[in-house]
């Protein structure tokens, strides 16, 4: 006679790892300001400088006067003072003439600073050409780019120390878009492992 038979022994064992990933705490703290400044002749100047605690670039900074006392005729480089940006570059080619205006950058830190010359007019006193006044720029909109993707707006008042002033003063506290996880700590959760073994008797 001939019998067969399926013996069973089974065993677990608690082994499974989860890594836990912890966010880079990057809460970001940006200030600042910018300027555009007009004599009582239509050569002016963008200023803008900002500092953070962090280790971030300004990559972009936009004037808009849309709907405002104010023409972009071209640019003054004579008129330009960088301190400590390395490189940029003005938008957008003038003519036609334009009321948005701007520059990109590379290698503009925390402390740096731009001053740029444009040739503005004040479109209202046409023919005669004049400067814009505090008054027709106010409520312009500065829109800067940083990079680490932190974007925001700020708006210019005046006229402040000058007639032909406008100054947007910024401050911006936030967590940086770009934060960057670190490995955390491993854990043991508890799986089982099951195993089995058959054994097939014959006698």
């Amino acid at each position: 006679m001939t019998k067969a038979f399926l013996d069973v022994r089974s065993w677990s064992a608690t082994v499974v790892i989860v890594l836990g990933l912890s966010t880079v705490s990057s809460a970001t703290t940006i200030t600042g300001h910018a300027t555009v400044n007009c004599g009582f002749v239509t050569s002016c100047t963008s200023f803008v400088e900002f500092t953070s605690d962090v280790a971030i670039q300004l990559v972009s900074a936009t004037f808009d006067f849309s709907g405002k006392d104010l023409e972009n005729r071209g640019r003054n480089p004579g008129d330009d003072v960088n301190a400590g940006v390395t490189s940029y570059a003005t938008f957008p080619v003038i003519p036609p003439f334009t009321k948005v205006f701007g520059f990109t950058a590379t290698g503009f830190d925390s402390g740096d600073s731009l001053d740029l010359g444009w040739s503005l007019v004040r479109p209202s006193a046409l023919p005669l050409i004049t400067p814009p006044t505090g008054a027709g720029m106010d409520g312009g909109i500065l829109h800067l780019v940083f990079s680490d993707s932190t974007a925001f707006d700020a708006t210019f008042a005046g006229p402040t120390v000058f007639v032909n002033n406008v100054r947007a003063n910024f401050t911006f506290v936030g967590p940086s878009p770009n934060a960057v996880p670190e490995p955390g700590t491993l854990f043991l959760v508890g799986s089982s492992l099951w195993f089995a073994r058959r054994k097939l008797l014959k006698n």
